[in-house]
């Protein structure tokens, strides 16, 4: 399941894994903010990902512009990855352009390059031990990078502006925690590709109990009208609530969560993207996504109601959601399941999208 990090996955392509080696597992150096990449505004995309008592790193660093267009791509490498084994390395697709440099050295387990009109890009994978708390290892991992960054540090509580999960595509019981982070600009959680959905969805350390993005602020709670046959079902780490819709023969799901508001319309194309790949849909471009999404009403404004939904339904899923910003806080609904029954609930989901208010 971008932070901001909410992304979007292009369907495609070819297996670059790496061979299955040994892994050897080392401590990383302390890194320094006195590179040369970072003379100009850069921002950081990453994963980790939890297999036994090891984590795996993902990361691509660069110009904020540069790595901004690598969202989708970095988001289906992501989720790309899969395990033999809770010990062994993993496998993975690389994303159209991006090469094998078989660069390794005693911290990496490989390096990914590509070329691009402002250099290339980098992206690494390495393998550390997993030490303690799994929640207060994420925390301080992400703050690690956060210094390289020249970014001020987080509290657990702050966590969730700037992570999420996401499943990988191989096997969703194993969950990414994806982070974004930027130099000298707003962040937001991931996502989201996405990096890519909080809504994605191992243990997670973001919390659902400041969704503004406001620690003293407190939680805002919502009301509304459940739709006949609607039943309340346990929330996963970044839901605030969770709903199952059953069919006869089929079930969906839906959640709403709340992110940190970012109104630009690459965040809205970020998220729409990571959605439309979860469900093995191409990536829109921005002006797709004008012509593509539908306003709703939502807490007293708009909002844009996203549709999923593959083009042939029988026995395939769907995605029908709807984002909205309100103050600072980014609201998303989704309901995720089977396509024929998206398409039979869809007036349901809109009317319960209408009926939410602030209690």
């Amino acid at each position: 399941m971008g932070c901001g990090l909410l992304f979007a996955v292009t369907a495609a392509l070819i297996a670059g894994c790496r061979s299955e080696a040994e892994i050897q597992v080392y401590e990383v150096p302390k890194e320094t903010t006195e590179s040369p990449a970072f003379h100009s505004a850069q921002r950081m995309l990453a994963a980790i990902i939890r297999r036994g008592d090891r984590a795996w790193f993902v990361k691509l660093v660069g110009p904020d512009g540069t790595v901004t267009q690598e969202i989708p791509n970095f988001v289906r490498l992501v989720q790309s990855f899969r395990f033999e084994s809770e010990n062994s390395p993993p496998r993975w697709e690389l994303p159209p352009g991006w090469v094998d440099a078989k660069k390794r050295d005693n911290i990496r387990f490989a390096t990914l390059k590509k070329k691009t009109d402002s250099g290339t890009l980098e992206t690494t994978v390495t393998v550390l031990p997993v030490r303690g708390d799994w929640n207060t290892y994420i925390l301080q991992n992400v703050n690690r990078w956060r210094r390289q960054l020249g970014l001020p540090l987080l509290s657990q509580e702050q966590l969730g502006s700037v992570t999420m999960e996401m499943p990988l595509a191989s096997d969703s019981s194993v969950r990414a925690i994806m982070v974004q982070l930027r130099q000298g600009g707003a962040e937001q959680g991931t996502g989201g590709p996405a990096m890519a959905g909080r809504d994605g969805s191992g243990p997670s350390p973001a919390s659902s109990s400041a969704p503004s993005g406001s620690a003293s602020s407190g939680p805002v709670e919502l009301a509304f009208s459940l739709p006949s046959g609607w039943k309340e079902a346990p929330n996963d780490t970044f839901s605030r609530y969770a709903f199952v819709v059953e069919g006869e023969e089929a079930a969906a799901r839906v959640t709403i969560t709340a992110l940190r508001a970012n109104p630009s319309p690459q965040y809205l194309l970020a998220n729409v993207n990571r959605w439309r790949a979860q469900v093995d849909l191409p990536p829109w471009s921005l002006e797709e996504l004008e012509k593509g999404l539908e306003d709703i009403e939502f807490l007293g404004g708009q909002a844009k109601l996203i549709v999923a939904l593959p083009e042939k339904r029988a026995g395939l899923q769907g995605i029908i959601g709807v984002i909205g910003i309100h103050g600072s806080t980014a609201w998303f609904i989704k309901m995720k399941g089977d396509a024929e029954l998206l398409e039979q609930k869809r007036d349901q989901f809109e009317t319960f999208v209408k009926s939410i208010r602030i209690r």
